[in-house]
């Protein structure tokens, strides 16, 4: 008849059970999300190892190629480099090449001025021996024997020709040179300080620079019906029909030089020049190229240049006599080789 307990030892026991077995379900499941954790950290892991694999294969192929790229720049700098020693080499040759024939051709000069004066030295003595011989006839009134040049003397030639003969032949070379002169003006451009710019520059690039401003000079020759040039490593001397041509000329490589400056050469300092005009009357051949031309007035057009500031014109106040336009010429106070100077300068 006592008090009965054991519902309540079941109940406790079947609780007890029931709280173990949710701690074993909860340490099962806790388990398995581990287990998925590590999988997916280990597949993370993997893909992460896989991509910094391929960014260092990618960056070995990169430098590879950076590898390959620069020797093969290096080989082409060296083939550039060659080259362009090779141009310096050949317009040194065809300098010297240019002062043996102009030497040549005033040895010529010199020798054919010395033989008209010996010719007119004859035939003035010739002729002075005839008037004495008249002025004897008179005063004796007898015959003389007039005086014979000694060049006549074996016979009346002279380098198996006559004396009119020769006469004729220099009549005839004096006329043609005559027909060869032409009324002509001349452009000197050279780049300021183009040795400095170079300086600190690399070789490829500074040949590339200059190539293009060259080609932007060529088409301000063509552009203005220029005759022929004559190129110095960077300079040029160029030949024009007309004054008007020379200026137009200048004017154009100046103002193309912005654009030049601004969007196309890949050097640090900015490409200025100098430019000299110069008209005159001189011998003129289409088969004659410039580097053999030879005039003061030619000489002149490169003593304007050089005397010029950048980015301006120096030209005779006796060439701008004679344009028809050239308000924008201002004078300066200066002379060159004798000739007064009126300069126009870019804005």
């Amino acid at each position: 008849g006592g008090y009965d307990v054991s519902p309540w030892v079941l109940l406790c026991a079947v609780l007890v059970l029931w709280v173990l077995v949710e701690t074993q379900r909860s340490r099962v499941k806790h388990f398995r999300w581990k287990l998925e954790h590590t999988k997916k950290e280990e597949l993370r892991m993997a893909e992460i190892e896989a991509d910094r694999l391929k960014r260092a294969e990618e960056k070995k192929a990169a430098l590879a190629r950076m590898e390959r790229e620069a020797a093969a720049r290096a080989d082409r700098e060296a083939i550039e480099r060659a080259r362009h020693s090779a141009e310096l080499e050949k317009q040194r040759l065809s300098v010297e090449a240019l002062k043996v024939r102009e030497a040549a051709r005033i040895a010529e000069a010199a020798r054919i001025e010395q033989a008209a004066l010996t010719e007119q030295a004859q035939m003035l003595r010739e002729a002075e021996a005839k008037r004495l011989t008249e002025e004897a006839v008179k005063a004796h009134d007898k015959p003389a024997v007039p005086t014979v040049s000694p060049a006549l003397q074996s016979g009346g030639t002279t380098g198996g020709k006559t004396r009119d003969e020769l006469l004729e032949l220099m009549a005839q070379a004096k006329k043609q040179l005559e027909l060869q002169k032409k009324a002509l003006s001349f452009l000197a451009i050279d780049v300021v300080n183009s040795t400095g710019m170079k300086v600190g520059e690399d070789p490829s690039i500074a040949t590339r620079d200059f190539k293009h401003y060259r080609k932007l000079v060529e088409k301000a020759i063509a552009d203005n019906n220029g005759l022929k040039a004559a190129w110095t490593p960077d300079g040029v001397m160029i030949c024009f029909p007309t004054a008007e041509n020379a200026v137009l000329a200048a004017k154009q490589v100046i103002n193309d030089l912005k654009h030049f400056n601004a969007n196309v050469k890949a050097m640090r300092t900015d490409f200025k020049v100098r430019c000299g005009i110069n008209t005159g009357t001189v011998l003129f051949d289409d088969t004659v190229p410039m580097e053999e031309m030879a005039d003061r007035s030619i000489d002149i057009a490169g003593h304007m240049q050089k005397y010029a500031e950048a980015d301006t014109i120096f030209i005779g106040k006796h060439v701008i006599e004679e344009m028809r336009t050239a308000s924008d010429f201002q004078p300066v106070e200066k002379q060159v080789d004798g000739c007064d100077v009126y300069a126009w300068r870019s804005n």
